[in-house]
């Protein structure tokens, strides 16, 4: 059985943990030299912090319940979001729940057997309840909000937990489709596939409908990991603008940039000559030679080009 038909196969069994099928692909993702899917991987696992930018399947649409008290006594009902101010940063806060924990806490509340929906619920903020209990009458009589939260059931975790695993499912079928053996590379050798064809298989499968599939290598993926490119090491820096779908003449043109800016320009660090060559080499891959560009704006492929040379030029931050 080759290494993605055992991710297939794992995928496929709902009584695996999603915690070795991570690892698993994540071995995957070293072997396709895929730093975009090393990086899902390492979030799914690792859990997201409040600065990421969640995956659409981690927010959940819900509704708030509060918990009353008058002279009659006290009471639990559904809070009327109509009731609060007509801003979307409190219509937000009162109907979506964000899940940033890893998938293991999730997976392991699953199969606790003394779990249940009552032990779930993400609290209001302290000053959102203190507001509403001073502006807002929730009721004909004088009930007074003691407590208010957004509403998670077990479903939601599950269903979590089902998305990310058929994500890595429809991601090793897509894969197989490329190249049946591209997980049986040992890791350090020539990538299987080239990045871009990866990357065009890791958007329309695991980053399916999500904003963050526009950025190949996105953002925090380039900040940590840079396609490998080692500073100072141009033949790294090479490989990394091929996998994105440079050309090799269009390399030649990139290191005479390089040798005319010795110095780092004032603007992101870079000389002018390298920011043209950035420039035109993106409006080539948004005109077609790559297909991971396709439909992103010129800025954002950009982008894309600038993060490696910026890494092999030691001036990420700057």
């Amino acid at each position: 059985m080759t290494f993605i038909r055992e991710i297939q196969a794992l995928a496929s069994d709902s009584t695996t943990s999603l915690p070795d099928l991570l690892r698993k692909t994540k071995i995957l993702a070293r072997r396709l030299q895929s730093p975009l899917l090393e990086d899902w991987v390492n979030h799914e696992l690792n859990g997201y912090s409040e600065s990421d930018e969640l995956p659409p399947y981690r927010i959940i649409k819900t509704q708030s319940m509060g918990s009353f008290a008058s002279a009659h006594g006290t009471l639990r009902s559904e809070i009327n979001t109509d009731l609060l101010p007509d801003k979307p940063s409190w219509h937000e806060m009162a109907t979506t729940v964000e899940l940033f924990l890893p998938v293991a806490y999730y997976q392991h509340f699953l199969e606790s057997p003394a779990a249940d929906d009552n032990s779930l619920g993400s609290p209001w903020p302290m000053n959102a309840v203190t507001w509403a209990q001073h502006n807002i009458q929730f009721f004909a009589e004088r009930w007074v909000l003691q407590s208010a939260w957004r509403v998670v059931t077990r479903s939601d975790f599950a269903a979590l937990l089902d998305t990310i695993r058929t994500r890595i499912l429809d991601f090793a079928l897509d894969l197989e489709a490329e190249n049946p053996s591209a997980g049986e590379e040992p890791v350090g050798n020539a990538p299987p596939i080239k990045l871009d064809r990866v990357t065009h298989i890791i958007n329309n499968t695991i980053f399916s409908g999500d904003t963050r599939a526009v950025a190949v290598g996105n953002v925090s993926a380039t900040q940590s990991i840079h396609y490998g490119v080692i500073p100072g090491d141009i033949e790294s820096l090479h490989a990394a603008l091929l996998g994105l779908g440079v050309r090799e003449d269009e390399l030649v043109a990139l290191d005479d940039a390089l040798n005319q800016n010795p110095t780092h320009g004032e603007q992101e660090g870079l000389g002018p000559a390298t920011r043209a060559w950035i420039a035109n080499a993106a409006g080539n891959l948004g005109s077609g030679a790559a297909e991971w560009a396709g439909g992103l704006a010129a800025g954002g492929i950009y982008r894309v080009l600038e993060e490696p040379i910026k890494a092999f030029l030691g001036l990420l931050g700057q």
